[in-house]
């Protein structure tokens, strides 16, 4: 590494032997000597042996151990390679000392590299088996001092800008080596050029000005794309082309296996990284409060991987009865097959979803927010979550808000126009009374204020309909059945429950909906002569010329006018309805005038005659029997009436509506709408005699 190589010629030409030593002379890169063949024995020892072709028999027979150089005129050809560790052709018109020491200079590098190369083999050996950088610098710093014998080293990696030490050398740290900016000096050129610096005199060089006060000769290698070695010399020319050829070889094998460390180490960390991900993943899995399917698609089937309790809880399954099942067979309704297909192509192409939708659980068909994420978002995927979250409740009360909504405008319609029209008449007639003094008004009057009456009591109880149906409970329908029949002016028909059936319902409420059930059959089949009589006393009864006058005065009211015409108007035209003939059928067998008198004017009589009055059951002589019996999905309720025409049928349920001449309308749509509120469904057939059949399907 120091000092300059020694070389011994033996040459057997004289001229030759002096100008050999004349040229030896005027050289400052070796230190040669030149003896006669017969003088080998005695000569000094030195690093090379030069000799020409009579002397390698002397050669050989003194058995020299340094390294020979054949100088010849043979071609190469002829060279025994065993014998000879180097060869230089003869010039036979010039020494050509310069080929001499180029070959010397190779021969002797190789020689004295060859143990060194095998150290640095066994080296490599201790390095590629470090686990940690730290590790790594340790040896590398340790092989540098012993294999290449280099007393002042380091190893640096570049921090956030900074050349930081991992490992250097007792005599780097007692010299007070220490982190430098990574692009100042030799150490910051080597890093930003990725190239080998080897510089013989620190002091001519412009960088290396602060390491000049300390060292003289520098070899400076990167190591990958972050790292640096440095061996450092108090001395000029400390290292020569050997040292970096060397250094470069061992750092081969330090990059290698640094570049594996950090692989492993990034691995391990992504593994760490992936765990913590997956537990994380999991524990939010196992806890999260929404039902959560993991899936994976084969071909085009969703597949379930796995689910968590909640879902076990929400759709009834355990998951081993589902875990590698096709989950739309579980969980799609036949209605929702077409919706479900559409989707898995969706997730199928990446797309994340959300959208509500109804699925099928061990409670019956639900509401549910449904969330589904593919694992890869964006492109083609076959795994992945989808989260239902439960929002059965929310959707019922938003249905119920609808409801109460249309009942709101119902009732303004109501309110604004079929209350409006009994006080109306109401009015008119008290006028008339007023004028006339004639009883007959006042009972019209009384009528029309009974009517009043009825509409607002069934209005009330449609109105409690909207509200959300109180605690259920096992209900008998035989008991509830009999107690709404009391609370019913059944007139003398009959009542039949052949059921011991027991549903799950709100009491108060199953009493309004039979309640309003027995009301229609009943007052739809009765009839009352009274009622004629009453209509013809009415027809044929006297009348004041004043009363007469704003009858006349009436019929020629136009719509749209005032108030008090429109009122006059209305009277008139109830009073003709009476003169028509129109209604009376429904009329209760009673002494006194009530809302059902066919004398008091109702606004349905401005139905079509031909329709007027469909609904009226049962004959001068006849009793209706309503009867309560059970379907095998719930019950039903049936009378032995005429029954209802099937082109009217989807129309009676709505509210105000009514064929009878004084009917509310609303009895039915309260029927409906606390079956609806059960969660039930109700549909109008005909019942065996001929009559109406209500079916409720609970």
């Amino acid at each position: 590494m120091s000092g300059l190589p020694t070389v011994l010629f033996a040459l057997s030409n004289p001229d030759r032997r002096d100008a050999v030593a004349a040229a030896i002379s005027d050289r400052d890169d070796l230190v040669g000597t030149v003896v006669r063949p017969e003088d080998l024995a005695d000569a000094d020892e030195a690093d090379c042996l030069v000799v020409d072709e009579p002397c390698t028999d002397a050669a050989t027979r003194y058995e020299w151990t340094v390294p020979a150089v054949l100088w010849t005129e043979r071609p190469p050809s002829d060279v025994p390679t065993t014998a000879f560790a180097g060869y230089v052709r003869a010039d036979p018109d010039g020494v050509t000392l310069n080929a001499v020491v180029d070959e010397v200079t190779w021969v002797l590098r190789s020689e004295s590299a060859g143990p060194k190369i095998e150290q640095l083999h066994t080296s490599a050996v201790d390095i590629v088996a470090c686990r940690t950088e730290a590790e790594l610098f340790d040896r590398t710093v340790e092989a540098a001092e012993r294999v290449l014998e280099f007393d002042i080293c380091g190893i640096d990696v570049v921090e956030d800008g900074w050349f930081v030490p991992q490992s250097v050398s007792e005599g780097m740290t007692e010299s007070g080596y220490e982190r430098i900016p990574a692009d100042e000096g030799i150490a910051g050129r080597t890093y930003q050029r990725g190239e080998t610096i080897l510089l013989d005199d620190l002091r001519e060089d412009p960088d290396a000005s602060a390491a000049a006060e300390t060292y003289r000769s520098v070899l400076s290698v990167p190591v990958g794309d972050d790292a640096l070695f440095q061996a450092a010399a108090r001395e000029v020319g400390a290292f020569d082309e050997r040292d970096r050829e060397l250094a470069e070889l061992l750092l081969t094998h330090v990059e290698e296996t640094l570049s594996r460390i950090r692989a492993e180490a990034a691995r391990r960390e992504h593994e760490a990284e992936l765990k913590t991900e997956r537990d994380r993943l999991a524990a939010l899995f196992e806890n999260v409060p929404d039902a959560v399917v993991s899936y994976e698609f084969h071909e085009d089937t969703p597949v379930v991987r796995d689910v968590n309790p909640q879902f076990e809880e929400t759709f009834g399954y355990d998951a081993d009865e589902v875990v590698g099942e096709n989950i739309d067979e579980y969980v799609v309704p036949p209605d929702r097959e077409s919706e479900a297909e559409n989707l898995n192509r969706a997730l199928r192409e990446g797309e994340r979803l959300r959208t509500t939708t109804r699925r099928q659980t061990a409670e019956g068909v639900r509401d549910f927010l449904l969330h589904v994420v593919p694992l890869t978002v964006g492109e083609r995927s076959t795994q992945g979550y989808s989260i239902y979250t439960d929002i059965t409740d929310q959707k019922r009360r938003e249905r119920e808000l609808e409801r109460q909504n249309e009942r709101l405008d119902e009732f303004t319609s109501i309110v604004s126009h079929d209350l409006r029209n009994p006080l109306n008449v109401a009015s008119g007639y008290l006028e008339m009374a007023r004028d006339s003094g004639d009883p007959e008004y006042f009972d019209r009057i009384e009528g029309a204020h009974d009517r009043m009456s009825r509409m607002i009591d069934e209005l009330l109880s449609l109105a409690q309909q909207g509200e959300i149906v109180g605690d259920t409970r096992p209900v008998e329908l035989r008991i509830v059945a009999h107690e709404a029949w009391q609370n019913v002016d059944t007139r003398g028909c009959s009542l039949t429950v052949d059921t011991d059936r027991v549903v799950d319902g709100d009491p108060d409420r199953l009493r309004d909906l039979l309640g309003n059930l027995f009301r229609n059959a009943v007052e739809h089949s009765s009839t009352s002569p009274a009622s004629q009589t009453r209509q013809d006393s009415v027809e044929h009864g006297s009348t004041s010329p004043d009363s007469q006058g704003r009858r006349n005065v009436a019929e020629h009211a136009v719509d749209g006018e005032t108030a008090e015409e429109e009122v006059s108007a209305e009277a008139t035209t109830g009073m003709d309805a009476e003169h028509a003939g129109v209604g009376g059928a429904d009329t209760p067998t009673t002494d006194g005038p009530s809302a059902d008198d066919p004398g008091v004017f109702d606004p349905d009589t401005t139905a079509d005659p031909a329709t007027a009055g469909a609904f009226t059951r049962g004959g001068d002589e006849g009793r209706t029997t309503v009867r309560i019996g059970e379907t095998d999905d719930g019950f039903f309720v049936a009378d032995d009436g005429p029954g209802i025409p099937e082109d009217e049928r989807d129309t009676v349920f709505e509210s105000g509506y009514t064929t009878r001449k004084n009917g509310t309308g609303y009895g039915l749509a309260i029927v409906q709408q606390v079956a609806e509120a059960h969660g039930w469904t109700v549909e109008l057939t005909d019942s065996a005699a001929g009559g109406a059949r209500f079916e409720f399907e609970v």
